[in-house]
């Protein structure tokens, strides 16, 4: 083989990028390059936290005397110190709605009089004032009358109440159940938010019915406004 046949097979090897040396074949390097694939260029990761949450409400009687004891028909009667409810929990924007139950044969009375309308009817008020209010509201101070047509009176035609917000379900101003005070805003509470709710009855003028009645007041929580 000539020279000039082995320059023209090393310059053809080289060209190629391969050379062959005793017979041996050896790869010459060759440039890297990176390529970029859209389908895995970018990664996500979803992590969930899931809050426990509680929203709640006490009421505690403390040293309120709940038994009336023996009232004259046709007589008013109310609680003399409050009960104090207590907003519970961790979530803020609190409200209430408040029911009632009478047992022992009585109805409420359906009317916004505050004198009774009838055999078997009683005449029941709840209202929440601000815990700075130490003594129990007269029978017609305002706080019994102030907010919505339905004042702080639980009406109905038979013995259950209920449910009704409690204030103005997230507006401004006095609403039912709620004085006119402006720390005793029923709409929005926060934990630990506190307020006094003071009952009032007045007795039917004549009854049918000779039996204990007692009646159940309840509140209860929901998100608001």
């Amino acid at each position: 083989m000539t020279m000039s046949t082995i320059a023209k097979k090393l310059l053809a090897a080289l060209t190629t990028g391969t050379l062959i040396v005793a017979g041996l074949v050896v790869a010459t390097a060759q440039k890297a390059h990176a390529t970029a694939f859209s389908s895995n260029n970018a990664a996500a990761l979803l992590v969930r936290v899931t809050p426990r949450v509680d929203r709640g409400v006490e009421i505690s009687s403390g040293d309120v005397h709940l038994n009336m004891g023996s009232v004259d028909l046709g007589a008013s009667t109310q609680t003399v110190r409050p009960a104090t409810v207590t907003i519970q929990g961790n979530l803020t924007e609190t409200e209430l709605d408040m029911s009632g139950s009478i047992t022992g044969g009585w109805s409420y009375d359906n009317s916004q009089a505050f004198t009774s309308t009838g055999t078997n009817l009683l005449n029941v008020w709840a209202t929440l004032t601000s815990i700075s209010t130490a003594s129990a509201p007269a029978q017609d101070d305002e706080y019994f009358r102030v907010g919505t047509s339905s004042g702080a009176k639980l009406t109905s035609t038979n013995g259950t109440f209920g449910s009704a917000a409690v204030g103005l379900s997230g507006s401004t101003g006095f609403g039912r159940f709620e004085s006119n005070e402006d720390a005793a805003d029923m709409d929005s509470m926060i934990p630990g938010a506190k307020r006094h709710l003071w009952i009032y009855f007045t007795l039917p003028p004549v009854t049918s019915i000779a039996a204990d009645q007692d009646v159940n007041f309840v509140l209860s929580t929901r998100q608001g406004p």
